[in-house]
């Protein structure tokens, strides 16, 4: 008997709510009649820390967790919470600059790879700034 072993699986929720499942099932066709069902845990990015990314591993996912506080930006319902939420980008910036930085000196991703995170981050970043910039003057 051959054996494939594949990495493991997950199913990745950018964004989450209550009604998010936990498991995904999934159905692998190989022929007309042939099919492997199985299970596939969640993983639901919003509910994870900087930190909790490093630790599994996941850091090439970091320059994503901008993504959180389009989020909170978007139901910010005050200019002053909108503003709150502005002056918080340049330290989530700087922290996961620093955690892809960490990653690279650690050996969990190559320099090419940590440059084009990186690269990603800044560009996320970017259009957030330029959103909550523009949500801000309303």
């Amino acid at each position: 008997m051959l054996t494939l072993t594949f990495p493991q699986v997950r199913v990745i929720y950018w964004e989450t709510s209550r009604r998010t499942p936990d498991l995904i099932k999934i159905r692998l066709k190989f022929t007309k009649d042939a099919y492997y069902d199985f299970e596939v845990p969640v993983f639901k990015f919003p509910d994870h820390s900087i930190v909790e990314l490093e630790e599994l591993h996941m850091v090439i996912l970091l320059p994503l967790h901008a993504l959180k506080l389009r989020k909170q930006i978007a139901s910010a319902r005050t200019p002053e919470r909108r503003r709150e939420l502005f002056r918080k980008l340049p330290a989530l910036h700087a922290e996961i600059g620093d955690a892809i930085d960490w990653a690279q000196q650690a050996g969990d991703i190559m320099p090419g790879d940590a440059a084009e995170a990186g690269r990603l981050m800044d560009r996320l970043f970017t259009e957030l700034y330029k959103r909550v910039t523009k949500n801000m003057r309303r």
